[in-house]
Parts: C-alpha cells; structure tokens; sequence
C-alpha cells in the first residue's frame, strides 16, 4: 500500500510540472504583434498615413520620389525618407491642402506636434 501512495505522489508531481512547463511554455511563446505608422518625410516634416484613400482630392505637382526606404520603426528624419513608401515612389502635393501629401493613391497628413 506505501508503494501505490508512493507511486501517486510522484506521478501528482510530475503532473504538476509538466503543468507549470507547458504554462510558461505557452505563455512566453504567445505572438506579440506591434503596429507602426506609415510616415514620410517632406522638408523636415513628417507625415503620416491617413487610412483615407477613398477621399477625393486633386493631385498637385510633384514634391520628388522617395530616397531612402528605412525601417517600419524608424521615424524618417530626413527629406523624401519613409518608413513604408519604396525607393523611387512619386510623392505629389495635394491641391487646396497644406496639411496633404499623396504617394501610391494613398494620403499621408502633417503630424501634429
């Protein structure tokens, strides 16, 4: 009878750090997604993605294409760099807005200070 008590007990152990394994097993392999602005930036001030593509606008002259394409991150801090846009993507102003910037049909607005 002492053995089978025995045998129990070292089997409710076992359970119970496989139990606590698999916890921190899970619980540290769990995803964690981060999200990051699209911004660009034109003369020194940055502009981020609006999510408004649908709106309409009047395209206006062309500002320049990108330059530097940094990672997703990073905050460009220097003329034509983004941290979404590619290399070479055109980037236009936006008639009757100071605040709008278009590349790829997509709006990108001063960020505020």
């Amino acid at each position: 009878m002492e053995k089978m008590g025995r045998k129990l007990f070292i089997g409710q152990r076992f359970l119970t750090v496989i139990t606590i394994f698999l916890v921190f097993l899970v619980g540290c392999s769990a995803s964690h997604y981060t999200t990051y602005i699209d911004m660009v930036n034109i003369n020194g001030s940055v502009y981020e993605k609006t999510g408004s593509e649908n709106m309409d606008y009047e395209q206006g002259e062309l500002i320049g294409e990108i330059k530097k394409q940094l990672k997703a991150q990073k905050t460009p801090k220097r003329h034509l760099h983004s941290n979404y846009l590619n290399v070479g993507t055109k980037v236009y102003e936006v008639n009757g807005e100071e605040n709008l910037v278009v590349a790829n049909s997509e709006l990108f607005k001063l960020k505020e200070r």
